[in-house]
């Protein structure tokens, strides 16, 4: 999903996967996901996380995006990795945006 959050201090909006195994994970991996960057596209944003045995819902959070345009889809790749380094598989998936993070009411604070 796309979230849009907003406070005194800050206005931020991110890419939010949840992802909660079939199975049970057996051995720790490295989930890494590439999330597409409205504001770049030939620059997409990456984020990181290590999945434990009995980790039953993981969570990746992208850094802020900019750029979002209402009804678009944008794409999000994750791929999963053994400890060595092979890759396990690889899952895509679109998100629709309703957030258009280039209105004047959506104003990154710095």
């Amino acid at each position: 999903m796309i979230v849009h959050a907003q406070d005194d201090r800050e206005t931020s909006i991110h890419y939010r996967v949840r992802i909660s195994p079939r199975r049970p994970v057996e051995e720790p991996m490295i989930l890494r996901a590439e999330f597409e960057n409205p504001g770049n596209p030939g620059r997409p944003v990456r984020q990181q996380v290590e999945v434990n045995p009995g980790d039953r819902l993981i969570g990746l959070d992208s850094p802020p995006v900019w750029g979002l345009r209402p009804g678009q889809v944008y794409q999000i790749t994750i791929e999963a990795y053994d400890r060595q380094g092979n890759r396990l598989g690889v899952h895509r998936q679109g998100v629709y945006s309703s957030i258009d993070s280039r209105s004047p009411q959506i104003q990154r604070r710095r």
